[in-house]
């Protein structure tokens, strides 16, 4: 069961005793017991969906919080979403179009990212706070045109 589901979804952390009491009177939730299992293609775009959620948060907090860390930090995704593009995501669509849409709007998500953090690390906060706007609006763009495509049932 580990290998399958962990963390809050099951229980909190609790002591043995308590652990002990828990599994006796513990039963499965109707919505895990309807779940399927997701196949390895559902699971990597996921996991992409996922990178994609966590960059744009991490751009978010830079801007916001004042958090020194590196840029670079705050590119990471690009490895994620390109490495899924690449690998499986292309080779998903029919038609070429679709392909280009993905692709340009994949570069303007990625050139409003580099100009929020070279604001912000330029100490610009308000041209930072104003490309974080734009880049927010182009992810739901972007977010909506991949939910066309690639969706988890």
């Amino acid at each position: 069961l580990v290998e399958n589901v962990q963390g809050y979804a099951i229980s909190e952390p609790m002591g043995e005793s308590e652990t002990i009491t828990w599994m006796k009177n513990w039963t499965l939730p109707s919505a895990l017991a309807t779940a399927k299992e997701l196949n390895l293609e559902e699971k990597e775009w996921l996991k992409t969906k996922l990178a994609h959620n966590a960059w744009l948060q991490n751009i978010e907090t830079f801007v916001l919080n004042n958090d020194i860390s590196p840029m670079h930090e705050y590119l990471a995704f690009n490895n994620v979403f390109k490495r899924w593009w690449q690998n499986r995501g292309q080779s998903s669509l029919v038609h070429q179009y679709q392909k280009a849409d993905i692709e340009k709007s994949y570069q303007q998500l990625k050139s409003l990212a580099e100009e929020t953090l070279h604001a912000k690390e330029a100490g610009n906060q308000q041209a930072a706070l104003d490309c974080l706007q734009a880049l927010r609006e182009t992810e739901l763009e972007f977010s909506a045109l991949l939910g066309q495509h690639f969706e988890i049932p």
